[in-house]
This record gives C-alpha cells, structure tokens and sequence, in this order.
C-alpha cells in the first residue's frame, strides 16, 4: 500500500465510515512527499529522501502505526496454501450476522 492510502484509511476511520478487517495497514496518517531521487554509483542502488510530510486532517492516532482493524483477522501461511481466504471469510460472516 501507498501512503496516500493510509490518508484515505485514516480518514475514514477517524470520520467512523465503515470497517476495517484484516491486519494492520502498512502506512499512517502521514507521509513523506516530494521526494528526492539518488542512484549509488558502485551499487546502482536507488536511495529516496524526502523534503516534506503530509498529514491527513484526523486526531488522536498514532504516526508510527498504521490504521488498525476494528475485527483483525491473521491470515496465515496455512490459508493461503490452502487456497483460503480467511479474511474475506470472516468478513462475510459478519455482514450475514455469523460472526
């Protein structure tokens, strides 16, 4: 996931429009913006530093999370070998009433 996506999710739960299910998202409710690119001459490594921050309009939650889960679900190693999706199960359970 993008950064503008932990915007976008943080936004929405802090403005409580529906539900999250799953496992933690992989970014918060700030980001780092116009970035600066950098290629390492002996490796050809690509290094990016950013010269700003952006911060979605929301309170009270952590920069150093992502936006969590109102039900978390793991999904393991195990599902997905199995060809389960445990996440998508649990939460059609939960819209039918079963979870």
């Amino acid at each position: 996931m993008g950064s503008t996506n932990g915007h976008f999710c943080a936004v929405l739960k802090f403005n409580k429009i529906g539900k999250f299910v799953g496992q933690e998202g992989g970014s918060t409710y700030k980001c780092n913006a116009r970035v600066k690119e950098f290629s390492l001459k002996n490796t050809g490594m690509i290094i990016n530093i950013a010269h700003q921050t952006f911060a979605a309009a929301v309170e009270g939650m952590d920069k150093t999370r992502g936006v969590g889960p109102d039900f978390p679900v793991e999904q393991t190693y195990r599902d997905f070998l199995d060809g389960r999706d445990s996440i998508i199960n649990y939460t059609l359970n939960l819209i039918s009433g079963k979870e």
